[in-house]
């Protein structure tokens, strides 16, 4: 499996602390630590080098700077800011480019709240069997309790 992080959004709905020059995912909420750094260490159970990071020019040196750990060649950068759906397909382009055509490909998003990580763990390894035994495609959810 191939975990892609999806860090290149402006946060504007937590607008005005979250800004385009320095959105939400690279804030600090819960502790020290950016939103972007909980997820990529939400992954440790993969391997370094199975986690990618999908962003922007403008967040290049943001991401750098925050997780210096990342292998170079693991920052996908997109070339323009397209929302969601081409940032994915970008995302599986580079990774075909890079001889991972045939891996499940996991789209993580940098600022999400998990507070359960052996649930989110277990849940992303069982989706990634699956969806490896069915050739097919597979979404992980949190059922709402009330708007928000």
């Amino acid at each position: 499996m191939k975990a892609v992080i999806l860090a290149g959004g402006t946060g504007t709905r937590l607008w005005p602390y979250s800004r385009d020059l320095k959105p939400k995912q690279f804030h600090s909420f819960i502790d020290n630590r950016t939103m972007l750094q909980h997820t990529y260490t939400r992954l440790s159970f993969l391997k370094p080098e199975d986690i990618f990071i999908a962003t922007n020019t403008q967040y290049e040196s943001i991401v750098r700077s925050q997780l210096p750990e990342l292998p170079h060649e693991n920052l996908i950068i997109e070339t323009a800011m397209r929302d969601t759906g081409p940032c994915i397909c970008a995302a599986a382009h580079a990774l075909k480019q890079k001889g991972f055509g045939d891996e499940v490909m996991a789209i993580i998003y940098a600022d999400h709240l998990i507070q359960k990580q052996e649930e989110f763990t277990r849940a992303l390894t069982f989706a990634a069997q699956q969806i490896t035994e069915s050739q097919g495609l597979g979404v992980i959810g949190v059922r709402a309790k009330y708007p928000n």
